[in-house]
């Protein structure tokens, strides 16, 4: 498959790579990815990361491969908590997942949305109710920048806000790029006029 991977610091390569290994997770393939700072400061070195490395951990996408005994099926559009939690210490227990002290960021401690395939446990995976569009399900991103907010519960309350067109984000994706060309949009990312870039990785 083809996927954007850090090699070493300020090296970011669109490589063909082994698809993931789902292994009891959820295989999706990812429709679109976002790009923000952290993808930039990832990109450049600015934060330590063990290569190779897929990047990215904003994306929506399609349920190809269900997790083993999962209740998302095949076919289901989703998006992506990218904040991997065990779901077993005590932060997890209580109902804070963000603060899971074994958790990890998809794109910097686990391949992340960069790519074709990205293969994620089923406890990450939100399902979007139809008629949402996979450019209004980037209403999650809100909700993962407030402090306590990468709950599941906190991504289905956004998603259902967006459901009922309550709130609209389309407008804030003001520019699209392929996969192909991430290295031209990691640096178009920063430029002043655009509030979110896109890569299209597969179609919607």
């Amino acid at each position: 498959m083809l996927a954007a991977v850090i090699e070493g610091p300020g090296a970011v390569v669109v490589r063909d790579t082994a698809p993931p290994r789902a292994a009891g997770l959820a295989l999706v393939r990812v429709t679109q990815a976002g790009i923000c700072g952290t993808d930039r400061t990832l990109a450049a070195g600015g934060i330590a990361v063990r290569p190779p490395r897929v990047l990215g951990h904003e994306m929506t996408g399609r349920v190809e491969v269900p997790a083993a005994g999962g209740a998302v099926p095949a076919g289901t559009p989703v998006v992506m908590n990218p904040a991997a939690f065990c779901g077993a210490c005590r932060e997890c227990r209580r109902g804070l997942p963000n603060l899971c002290a074994r958790g990890g960021l998809l794109g910097r401690d686990l391949d992340g949305g960069f790519a074709e395939h990205v293969a994620v446990p089923e406890s990450l995976l939100h399902p979007l109710p139809v008629g949402i569009t996979a450019d209004e399900a980037y209403l999650k991103e809100l909700t993962i920048r407030c402090p306590r907010a990468s709950r599941p519960a906190d991504f289905d309350a956004a998603i259902g806000l967006c459901a009922e067109r309550r709130v609209a984000l389309a407008p804030l994706i003001t520019g699209r790029f392929p996969l192909g060309e991430v290295a031209q949009a990691l640096p178009a990312s920063e430029r002043p006029e655009h509030l979110k870039i896109v890569l299209d990785v597969a179609g919607p």
